[in-house]
């Protein structure tokens, strides 16, 4: 009885501290049963399901028509033989990647070539011949670089492997083994895809493999001298994506475990993401090759996550991702450069790259079909030319919302890649309901086992009747993995199937012989289909960055199969757990008065009884107060700003906008307002367009110093930027503000007679949220440390490398060094700081930061020496603060300085943040020992 009543004591303490520690605010959730289950991204939720005024375009005709161009050397010279190659000595083919390239094989990418032969395979294998195709597969060896030591596939045939950054490396390489699917060996080919799988095999497990753990925070890698590189500029941490697909590509090839390890390791590392990791292309694989382990590895990487990825701006490349806005939805480009700057390769690789996916996972056929019916649309935006040589079948590299595109190069490359996603897609007797063949651009599976699939997804308000023909001879029961029902059975060459309206269906063709009764169809389905995810969760309700106050209340929609129940629910914020409820019936809280303001990624996770967990996002905008912004100024005020050095200021008031210019440097400036440069100010400003580069300049009020915001700009759009981060990028050297202070902002016009059009100019602080004591330990661990950030005006990186943790100095201009995490700090506890260094090629210092000073203190300062250390932080901060200070809790931030000169580097052990245990903790620790002394000697002497 009394261990029953202590029991219940422990289970009400815990829910009493659960109910104090997460709050206050509503979180509703149901869960309901249904077969069919959908997910949705916030980010695509103002995407009509029909693009405006549709209108197919006849992609398979187009692509065709460009190979059969390509592929005729007698007439174009797109294609041209070489005569001999650097790396096999024999004769080679180059293809020119755009057509005002100079023709020679130097200058050639294998991309193209691979390409080329590509989509000829699966459109003009009879047109232009397989036995001619099959020959010139052998080309693409030309781009195995032997002769100048790097020993792997690269994406030219004459190249250091530092000139080139991860993408480039891994994704020529990627594109070989999917070329070797569907084309019969050569002499050489099996023993190159072994070496390239080897190679990056090996690379995986140079970037901490062999330890366990990966890091990918470099630009490329050095093959001659096998180590990663940086070139100062950025970083490709999506490379882990692209080498997870090679390596389980590699592990299906040739059925060895070492390389399903490595696909794992990496897949492990982009799993730890919360900020999206894209950079070109090797990112938009992620969805796919997810739901592909999870489905037939039956490993539980977060599919949700990398759906959000794909349709989201990167975190690693400025404004680069999906555009969702009225232009250009769908592509891919760079999402604010001159109003919006999409690029015709990346548009046309994502859409291969996603569609594969639904075959593993059935949930996201809506969000997939209405996706490809704006690519398929907005691709037109490529070929809105007549070149007197080539007509439209070469479409151009990019085009730009607010430029010209007449001096826009065309792209054999893009062009050259068109027709994967062409032979994947075909119209119905229904415009605007495509027929997507599911099969088309997925690699190495067994293909005897693989039965016809199509997703057929209904944009239209109302239901829709489409015409379908079976693709597969003789008699066919059709099933759909959407809803797991059979459409219909027993049919032969065509049926009607009804979609209701904004809904899909994939259909999978199940061969019916002669004698069949319905369970041995049964066990053909159950056979044949790998999409059956059993649970779709949604926060519903939610805008994009809708700004989020005290009591809003969080919908959470739950689905299930019959198969499965939701056992537990968890809700994060920026990937630190708020709230988590076992039994989900009863009302969830949060609680916002203990979150900071400004942007933060809301998550939900749910887990079912049979172990699969499913996740969904919503970007949000917390508001603890009804103003949270420095500077809110629309085009009324900014109409009120001060002309800056007799630049002009003209109000719209029809169009909201003011127009800021007319004189080169010269603008508007706004009243002095207080700046906090700890709580992470943010700008977040809409340029409606610009007549020439135009310039964001924040003015030191007590100093008169300028530094730059942006510089020579040509943004137009919603652009949102951290202003430390863009502040010591562009004043580097020079800026150097920290703490509290008073400054005015100003926008200005680059030279004479140009201008900048406004809409808004808003400015908040971002906030800190600082980590409690149980939160210390794991932001230590090697996966928080490698995200760490650069200390904004010391430019570094931090990489986990061959067991150390390795501080890079990035600065050209004296030390670099990183930042940690905020920590709430409780003074009176007598705080350490322990650090181990193991190597330090010139320097290093180590400093304290209390939140909202103007400076650093030193813990450490300047040395070469290695070893262990332990700071005792009251006392370097005894001088800097107040009796009642050092008593109390304060945020604290700790800053790991390369001291020296670019590309110097410091190596730590460890590091290491904890009180000073007292005099009662000391005794304890040693009865506690002593006593396990004694025991181990008692037990010694039982034993003799």
């Amino acid at each position: 009885m009394k261990l029953k009543r202590l029991f219940l004591f422990g289970l009400s303490a815990i829910c009493f501290i659960m109910t104090v520690a997460f709050g206050s605010q509503t979180v509703s959730a149901q869960e309901t049963k249904s077969e069919t289950l959908y997910k949705y991204i916030q980010a695509t939720h103002d995407i009509p399901y029909l693009p405006v005024s549709y209108q197919y375009t006849d992609w398979r005709e187009r692509a065709t028509k460009f190979n059969e161009m390509l592929f005729n050397m007698k007439d174009y010279n797109l294609m041209f033989l070489e005569k001999e190659s650097k790396n096999t000595g024999r004769e080679s083919i180059g293809i020119v990647s755009y057509t005002d390239e100079e023709r020679k094989g130097e200058y050639t990418q294998a991309l193209t070539l691979i390409g080329a032969l590509l989509s000829a395979e699966k459109l003009n294998k009879e047109r232009i011949g397989e036995e001619q195709l099959n020959n010139l597969v052998q080309f693409v060896e030309s781009y195995y670089n032997i002769e100048d030591g790097e020993g792997t596939l690269l994406n030219y045939q004459n190249m250091d492997s530092t000139e080139l950054s991860f993408w480039q490396q891994i994704y020529p390489a990627l594109a070989y083994f999917m070329l070797m699917d569907r084309y019969e060996a050569t002499v050489d080919s099996d023993a190159m895809l072994r070496n390239i799988a080897d190679t990056w095999y090996e690379v995986v497990m140079d970037l901490g493999g062999s330890d366990g753990i990966v890091d990918f925070g470099y630009t490329g890698y050095d093959f001659k001298n096998k180590c990663p590189f940086d070139n100062g500029e950025w970083i490709e941490p999506d490379a882990a994506a692209g080498i997870a697909l090679l390596q389980y590509y590699a592990f299906e090839k040739f059925n060895d475990r070492k390389y399903i390890k490595a696909a794992t390791l990496c897949m492990n590392y982009m799993d730890e993401f919360q900020r999206n990791p894209g950079y070109e292309l090797l990112y938009l694989y992620l969805p796919y090759l997810s739901a592909r382990l999870n489905s037939v590895e039956e490993y539980h990487f977060n599919t949700a996550k990398y759906m959000e990825f794909f349709f989201t701006e990167s975190d690693y490349r400025h404004e680069y991702g999906t555009f969702n806005g009225d232009f250009a939805t769908g592509l891919i480009g760079e999402r604010t450069q001159y109003g919006g700057t999409p690029y015709s390769f990346q548009s046309i690789v994502g859409a291969t790259a996603l569609v594969p996916m639904l075959k593993y996972d059935q949930r996201y056929a809506v969000e997939v079909g209405r996706y490809l019916l704006q690519v398929t649309q907005n691709l037109n935006l490529f070929y809105d030319v007549d070149d007197p040589v080539y007509g439209n079948l070469i479409p151009m590299e990019k085009v730009q919302k607010d430029n010209e595109t007449a001096n826009q190069r065309l792209s054999v490359l893009s062009g050259a890649y068109l027709g994967l996603l062409a032979a994947m897609i075909e119209p119905t007797n229904v415009e605007g309901i495509l027929k997507t063949d599911l099969n088309t651009n997925e690699y190495y599976v067994d293909k005897e086992k693989q039965n016809p699939l199509f997703l057929l997804f209904n944009p239209h308000d109302e239901e829709k009747v489409v015409n379908y023909r079976v693709t597969t001879d003789g008699t066919v029961d059709l099933y759909d993995l959407v809803s797991h029902t059979f459409i219909e059975q027993n049919v032969t060459k065509e049926t009607e199937i009804q979609i209701k309206s904004t809904e899909a269906v994939i259909v999978l063709e199940i061969p019916v012989d002669e004698g069949d009764n319905q369970y041995k169809i049964d066990r053909k389905v159950e056979h044949s289909v790998t999409a059956n995810v059993p649970v779709a969760t949604n926060i519903v309700g939610i805008s994009q960055y809708e700004p989020i106050s005290d009591n809003y209340p969080i919908d959470l929609e739950i689905k299930s199969t019959d198969d499965a129940a939701v056992s537990d629910i968890t809700i994060y914020i920026d990937g630190r757990p708020v709230f988590k409820n076992v039994t989900y019936t009863q009302p969830y809280v949060v609680k916002v008065d203990e979150l900071v303001n400004g942007y933060h990624l809301l998550e939900a996770e749910v887990t079912t009884n049979t172990g699969v967990k499913d996740y969904s996002y919503a970007r949000i905008f917390i508001q603890k107060e009804e103003n949270p912004y420095l500077i809110n100024a629309h085009a009324h005020d900014l109409a009120n700003w001060t002309s800056y050095k007799e630049g002009s200021i003209q109000l719209r008031e029809e169009y909201k906008e003011v127009v800021i210019g007319r004189k080169s440097n010269g603008g508007a400036i706004s009243e002095p307002f207080e700046i906090d440069f700890s709580q992470v100010p943010m700008l977040d400003l809409q340029v409606e367009g610009f007549t020439g580069t135009w310039s964001l300049i924040l003015k030191d009020v007590s100093t008169d110093q300028e530094f730059y915001l942006l510089k020579d700009s040509t943004e137009s759009g919603h652009i949102i930027t951290s202003m430390s981060y863009a502040l010591n990028k562009l004043n580097s050297g020079r800026f150097s503000l920290l703490g509290k202070h008073e400054v005015q902002l100003a926008i200005v016009a680059d030279s004479d007679d140009s201008d900048v059009t406004v809409n808004s100019i808003r400015i908040f602080n971002q906030g800190l949220q600082p980590l409690k004591e149980r939160e210390w330990k794991s932001s230590f661990t090697t996966q928080k440390i490698t995200h760490w950030q650069s200390r904004l005006n010391a430019l570094a990186k931090i990489n986990y490398y061959q067991g150390t943790a390795n501080v890079l100095n990035l600065n050209p201009n004296g030390n670099g060094g990183m930042q940690t995490s905020y920590f709430e700090v409780d003074l009176s506890k007598k705080p350490q700081f322990k650090i181990k260094v193991e190597e330090a090629d010139q320097l290093w210092s180590l400093l304290v930061y209390v939140e909202s000073r103007d400076r650093g203190y030193y813990l450490q300062y300047p040395t070469n020496k290695t070893g262990t250390f332990t700071y005792d932080i009251n006392k370097a901060l005894e001088k800097a603060l107040s009796k009642e200070e050092l008593e109390s809790k304060l945020n604290l931030q700790f800053w790991i300085i390369s001291n020296g000169e670019y590309g110097s580097e410091v190596k730590i052990d460890y590091l290491r943040l904890e009180y000073s245990k007292n005099w009662i903790e000391l005794i304890a620790i040693g009865t506690i020992a002593i006593l396990s002394v004694i025991a181990i000697c008692v037990n010694l002497n039982k034993n003799s």
